[in-house]
């Protein structure tokens, strides 16, 4: 009975809200109608759960680059190279030397060099919008952050007894580390062409450079400032670079009448690694792209293709970001 009564009341449902094809509805009507379809639509389906997605490559060879919009976290993390700026711009203001230009480089590359390998990815691969990637992409931004806020000018990053140093070669230490994480999970389960995996295992070759040098920045740097070494047990081995650094200051006339070795206990050892990575890292780089892939159209079977739109448009917004922090 109950049957026959939900049946026989489903008909005259639809007969209520059923009209003819060539019948006209009034306005009130059609607003009844509707209203009578929202209050009996059907829930929607729950989206299932993602904790991980796999990357997925930006676009193949001879396809027809789009311009994907600038989001606000490529924005956002722009603004960490605001920072940058501002604390190297006292390195040399403070200390406009030989030394002084050392420190500069030795600090902006690794920075640098961060920024160019976040902006080459962005521009060949695209991660989904799912949380195991937005915590990565936070812990990213937080060991970025860890290496600006620790620049600082020359006589704090050379002396040991400031954990400054430490600070900074410790956050570019990290950021190797999940760069090299970022291409294993491109080598592992990409999305994409074959061509993905082998260009990616160069920029790995690169990142371990990286890390070997930075991780031995960072012993250093912190083995120096955790035990404390006096003065005379640090002037054993680094005479011979401030004599040279002096040298240079006096040569180009910047710094005439200044002992940089004067009343400060000096190590300058874990900022020249940090040049080492940088530098070697791009020589690694150089060497497996011409020596080591096919000429006459044979690097398309080892690279992907960038997108150019992107990379452009990253490369103006970090150029105008950070030529106005140095103003």
């Amino acid at each position: 009975m109950t049957a026959t009564m939900s049946e026989e009341d489903t008909g005259r449902r639809q007969q209520h809200v059923s009209f003819a094809p060539h019948e006209e509805l009034h306005p009130l009507q059609q607003e009844k109608l509707l209203s009578f379809s929202h209050s009996c639509s059907f829930p929607k389906p729950v989206r299932r759960f993602v904790f991980w997605t796999p990357p997925k490559q930006r676009q193949r060879w001879g396809d027809e680059e789009t311009l994907p919009h600038i989001n606000w976290g490529d924005l956002f993390f722009d603004l960490f190279y605001v920072a940058a700026a501002y604390h190297l711009s006292y390195v040399l203001y403070y200390s406009l030397s030989a030394e002084g230009f050392v420190y500069f480089v030795g600090l902006f590359c690794p920075i640098l060099l961060e920024w160019f390998q976040r902006t080459s990815f962005d521009a060949r691969f695209v991660w989904g919008d799912e949380p195991w990637h937005r915590f990565f992409e936070i812990m990213h931004l937080c060991a970025l952050s860890l290496a600006v806020v620790h620049i600082r000018p020359v006589s704090i990053m050379s002396n040991p007894q400031y954990q400054d140093m430490f600070g900074f070669s410790l956050g570019v230490m990290i950021l190797a580390i999940m760069n090299i994480y970022r291409s294993i999970e491109i080598i592992v389960a990409v999305d994409g062409e074959k061509a993905a995996i082998q260009g990616e295992k160069k920029w790995v070759i690169g990142f371990l450079t990286q890390l070997a040098f930075y991780l031995a920045a960072t012993v250093k740097a912190g083995m120096a400032y955790y035990r404390g070494v006096s003065a005379d047990e640090y002037d054993h081995g680094h005479r011979g670079l401030e004599s040279v650094a002096h040298a240079c200051s006096r040569l180009l006339n910047l710094a005439p009448g200044r002992d940089l070795a004067a009343d400060t206990v000096q190590d300058h050892t874990p900022i020249i690694l940090c040049i080492c990575g940088g530098v070697g890292s791009i020589i690694t780089l150089l060497i497996t792209t011409f020596f080591f892939e096919e000429k006459n159209g044979g690097h398309k079977e080892h690279n992907v293709p960038m997108n150019i739109g992107t990379f452009v448009a990253l490369c103006w917004s970090w150029l105008a970001t950070f030529s106005c922090s140095f103003q």
